[in-house]
């Protein structure tokens, strides 16, 4: 019940990939002029009931848009229809030149996702910012997805020289403890207070 007015609005723009939401605002274009089919109609309706509805009942809502994904689809599908329309309706090197940047940027993301891979649900687009701030200003783990890489890290580095000094490992945790348990089981000692864990 904390979160700011604008919560919704800006994970939606810091987590959708440009080239949707370029598309998607595009065909707003078509809607002012009136030039908007049926479909385009509907899912911007869609679109605005559920934006509106929020605005006005304010649900409780945390790690991101999860609870709103369904708009993430409708937002891809209109992006798509746009595009489509788009090519349609310029049959000429505008087209081409929508053609070539949106299979580039669609190249450019098929990179990202296989780098991300399997920490997917950490994508941030361009307008997050600088990459290294990011888990700083948004939440960044909420799945906990990192732990098993972290527990490794752990594994290999950290506790073996805790051994040679004769100590164990002792960590908070802010998500799912059983996590840590799971990989490193008694090779460490969770802490319920950041302040008494070495890590």
């Amino acid at each position: 019940n904390n979160l700011p007015w604008h919560y919704l609005f800006v994970w939606a723009l810091i987590t959708t990939p440009i080239s949707h939401l370029l598309l998607a605002v595009s065909g707003l274009v078509t809607l002012i002029k009136k030039k908007a089919n049926d479909v385009q109609k509907f899912l911007y309706l869609v679109i605005g009931i559920n934006l509106v509805g929020y605005l006005i009942l304010t649900p409780s809502l945390y790690n991101g848009i999860r609870h709103y994904n369904f708009l993430l689809v409708i937002i891809s599908y209109i992006a798509g229809v746009n595009f489509i329309l788009f090519i349609q309706n310029n049959k000429n090197k505008r087209a081409m030149g929508l053609i070539v940047v949106t299979v580039l940027y669609g190249l450019f993301l098929l990179f990202k996702t296989i780098n991300l891979f399997p920490y997917n649900n950490l994508y941030f687009n361009e307008l997050a910012g600088n990459p290294k701030k990011i888990p700083y200003q948004f939440d960044y783990d909420y799945w906990d997805t990192t732990y098993k890489s972290a527990a490794e890290y752990f594994s290999k580095e950290i506790i073996p020289n805790h051994k040679l000094e004769g100590s164990v490992v002792s960590i908070y945790s802010c998500g799912a403890r059983t996590a840590l348990d799971y990989y490193l089981q008694e090779q460490i000692v969770q802490k319920k207070n950041p302040a008494d864990a070495d890590y």
